[in-house]
């Protein structure tokens, strides 16, 4: 009952303290590429971890419609960068946009997973969701060829979905 839900939200606590408990870096900042004192860039985030041989910063980003904004530093920091899940905003609204960025992160970059996140509006005449979870690794990490997945997203015990009509969570690739 009561003591169990507690006792979960307590363990939940604690996993995501040890998630960020040294050498991890968790900052409560906002990352954007802005001047106010609460913002921080991906380079300044970057500058702040030690450099390494090979990609190893995974960087989880949901920033609220900004993350467009530091499409261009995730590029320009690819080779210090092994993994991202970033959620897209307003993909519904403006798809140029959103197209441009995930063409810009191929670049180096493979989408491994691909989710739509609620609470979410959709669009029926383009066929996006308004938030798009999307999570990809460096491609420097690969070795041989990739191969498109052939199953169907939401993955059941992956991805939670709550807001969404069902004939709207599926996503297919073509």
């Amino acid at each position: 009952g009561k003591a169990r839900k507690w006792a979960d939200r307590l363990k939940t606590i604690l996993s995501y303290r040890r998630l960020f408990a040294p050498p991890h870096l968790h900052l409560i900042k906002r990352v954007s590429n802005g001047s106010d004192p609460s913002d921080i860039s991906l380079m300044a985030i970057l500058a702040m971890v030690p450099r390494s041989e090979t990609p190893d910063v995974f960087v989880k980003m949901d920033i609220e419609g900004s993350e467009y904004d530091v499409v261009p530093d995730i590029g320009a920091n690819q080779a210090r960068i092994a993994g991202l899940a970033i959620e897209f905003h307003d993909v519904d609204r403006d798809p140029a946009r959103f197209n441009g960025a995930i063409a810009r992160l191929r670049e180096h970059f493979q989408i491994v997973h691909i989710h739509a996140s609620d609470p979410g509006d959709y669009d029926d005449a383009t066929g996006y969701a308004a938030f798009l979870e999307i999570s990809f690794v460096n491609r420097s990490l690969f070795s041989g060829t990739t191969r498109p997945s052939t199953v169907d997203y939401p993955r059941a015990g992956l991805d939670v979905m709550t807001d969404l009509p069902a004939s709207r969570r599926t996503l297919r690739f073509t």
